[in-house]
């Protein structure tokens, strides 16, 4: 496939770690990413927190990993297992997260292990392993992460299982503490996946030909995993970053389909019966900038946790375990009887803020209706409310502000639950260290790679990372016209049309597709495909059987 985000010299050099709780979410995650990443020579790491041993041994989680992610081009050696213990909601007595002291998982184990495969993360680096507390899980993941630098991080966020929320809410305590420490220069891309209700839970609508997109996720209560914080705080779902997916992981038969094939070698998680709501013509995520100058500041508050303002954690549980989840503590709230309500952000220097970024709470029941900012330089803003649902409040200047200091004042608050969770200062309106800019083209909002139809006439739209400016059309090849509208029209459709949509403002950001006939060759293909992948998802499934006599029975 043309397109920039594909430009081999983009990932000379790169690393790329993705943080999954369990061996076979790495697949949900970003699975197409991974390979996209690996085949183009940048080096890719993947970490497990537990080692998914809550139904099966260590081993068998282990192999599966390792035998998934060869298909996706990661060695071995950039596997890491922190070591954990693999627990499910309510399972954990308690759950790791609230253990201060040392606790037994569900497997039966009070220490990081690995097995004859591949030792534990901390075995690996010190000879010893770590027992099972909250500290140690934050330590060994804090030590991996700056360990390997990674230029992109994917990692999971908050779905309805208590060992994917461990590893997001943890990470994000990570990623706040190192952003925090005193000269830090390590500010990585982050980008942050629901592995469940965009991947493992998803509408099963796979296709041979014109895959679609991710959709958004529609909860009928009849599925847990589709509970998630979708446009909430920063996951708007307008604002969700697409990434086009690598072209070996478009085909048609799963047979030969790399996401597919990767999946299915986790044999234990009998995830064939969802590889056909994983596959899609996008992968989805969120985007968390680490490069706010917040993180330098010191902090002065007239009350509260003055800490919770630049900590990086955007949300919170009071339980971890709960089916439904319950928005916890996380923000910045002042006492009701301080009269000031203030927080003061100091700099040892002069800073240049081109934008503010101040996120609320979830719950809406509680509000800040309004606040004043008052910067160093002498400009002051009374702006509020600050949205529903924690969506940030965002303020940009048509100049940047020279000031060493900020202040955020709370002048009218509604309920006894209101406050901040983040309030992130900006010099710059997008982020520097990100993916390169790129285009996308569309036909009803699916990303469009090589299109199978009769249609004659296509409505094409663009969608654009990274890059303002409008798409200009040109058939490559074929005979069709595309006019100002973006209107596809085919004159004869006896070949394929190839199409070059390139960008008005930098005619290096492009993307090519092709449009097919859907003729008698494509209608045999199809049906040839839907029968092999009847036969590939069957065979999986008895493949899954066979490992079944090694699942643990608990009583």
């Amino acid at each position: 496939m043309d397109n920039s985000f594909f430009d081999d010299d983009f990932y000379d050099n790169k690393k790329i770690l993705i943080l999954a709780p369990h061996p076979d979410d790495e697949i949900n995650i970003a699975g197409s990413v991974i390979h996209n990443f690996a085949s183009k020579g940048a080096e890719v790491f993947v970490l497990y927190s537990t080692n998914g041993d809550y139904e099966w041994p260590a081993e068998i989680r282990f192999g599966e990993a390792i035998d998934s992610l060869r298909i996706l081009g990661v060695k071995k050696t950039n596997i890491i297992f922190l070591g954990y213990g693999d627990t499910f909601n309510h399972t954990g007595d308690p759950h790791l997260f609230y253990a201060s002291n040392v606790v037994e998982s569900p497997a039966g184990y009070g220490s990081t292990y690995g097995c004859s495969l591949k030792q534990d993360y901390a075995y690996e680096i010190t000879g010893n392993h770590s027992e099972y507390t909250r500290e140690n899980y934050f330590h060994d993941l804090k030590s991996a992460i700056c360990r390997i630098r990674a230029d992109f991080i994917f990692c999971v966020d908050f779905d309805q299982h208590a060992d994917h929320r461990m590893l997001s809410i943890m990470f994000e305590k990570v990623m706040g503490n190192i952003l925090t420490e005193p000269g830090n220069d390590y500010y990585p891309a982050v980008f942050k996946k629901f592995a469940y209700s965009l991947n493992y839970a998803a509408e099963k609508d796979f296709s041979v030909f014109n895959l679609l997109s991710t959709k958004y996720p529609v909860c009928d209560g009849s599925d847990d995993f589709a509970k998630d914080f979708i446009n909430y705080s920063v996951y708007q779902w307008d604002e969700r970053i697409r990434v086009p997916v690598d072209k070996d992981c478009l085909v048609g038969d799963l047979s030969r389909n790399i996401l597919a094939m990767a999946g299915c070698s986790h044999k234990s998680q009998r995830i064939e019966e969802n590889l056909l709501g994983i596959i899609n013509s996008d992968e989805v995520f969120w985007c968390r900038r680490t490069d706010g100058i917040s993180y330098k500041a010191n902090i002065n508050v007239s009350s509260g946790d003055g800490s919770k303002l630049n900590d990086f954690q955007l949300i919170n549980l009071v339980d971890i375990d709960d089916d439904v989840p319950v928005i916890g503590d996380y923000l910045w709230t002042p006492d009701l009887l301080d009269e000031e309500k203030k927080a003061v952000f100091n700099w040892n220097e002069v800073q240049s803020i081109s934008s503010v970024k101040i996120y609320g709470n979830i719950d809406d029941t509680s509000a800040i209706n309004k606040l004043k900012i008052v910067f160093g330089s002498g400009q002051e803003y009374e702006v509020g409310p600050l949205p529903n649902n924690g969506e940030p409040l965002e303020m940009c200047f048509d100049k940047p502000l020279l000031t060493k200091t900020c202040m955020v004042k709370l002048l009218d608050v509604t309920g006894d639950k209101y406050g901040i969770s983040e309030c992130e200062f900006y010099s710059s309106l997008e982020e520097g260290s990100h993916l390169p800019p790129y285009c996308k083209m569309m036909i009803d909002d699916n990303f469009v790679y090589y299109y199978v139809t009769n249609a004659k006439r296509l409505k094409l739209s663009t969608y654009q990372y990274g890059i303002v400016g409008k798409p200009v059309y040109d058939i490559l090849e074929g005979h069709a016209e595309v006019d100002s509208d973006g209107n596809v029209l085919i004159k004869d459709f006896q070949s394929d049309i190839i199409i070059k949509c390139a960008m008005d403002t930098n005619s290096d950001v492009y993307d090519i597709i092709t449009i097919t006939p859907y003729n008698f060759y494509n209608y045999f293909r199809e049906y040839m495909c839907k029968i092999k992948n009847m036969y590939t998802i069957k065979k999986s499934k008895l493949m899954s059987k066979s490992v079944k006599r090694h699942k643990i029975k608990r009583s």
